[in-house]
């Protein structure tokens, strides 16, 4: 992990923050260790992915990033919990699941979360 949690929960304290969004890449690496290939490729532009940390410590940080950014998500060392995607959901066929290496895995595990994030649950509000 990259980040320091005390210092990142002392600014939000004197801020007065609940939580923070982090949403360029260079931020989403240093808060998650995810690097974007679409936000890589096309800066700021097309494709987006966030990190929201709560202040809260019994809330978990989540990375949300485009369905179609899960392969990347598997590769790399990504030290979140929980991996949100959004975007119009698709589910990979697997005919033998057992064959799948760890990376192909995770892919498929973050395919088959249900629901796919939504803004209520992305933001806590529920």
């Amino acid at each position: 992990m990259l980040y320091n949690r005390e210092r990142l929960h002392s600014l939000m304290d004197r801020f007065g923050l609940e939580a923070i969004v982090a949403a360029t890449p260079e931020n989403i690496f240093y808060l998650s260790g995810f690097t974007s290939w679409s936000q890589g490729a096309y800066k700021y532009g097309n494709s987006q992915s966030f990190v929201v940390c709560p202040r809260d410590p019994d809330k978990t940080p989540a990375l949300l990033t485009g369905g179609g950014e899960a392969g990347y998500a598997a590769l790399e060392e990504v030290w979140l919990p929980e991996v949100h995607m959004f975007g119009r959901a698709r589910k990979p066929q697997i005919d033998d699941p057992s064959r799948l290496g760890p990376e192909e895995k995770r892919v498929l595990a973050f395919k088959e979360q249900r629901p796919w994030a939504t803004a209520r649950r992305m933001l806590w509000l529920n």
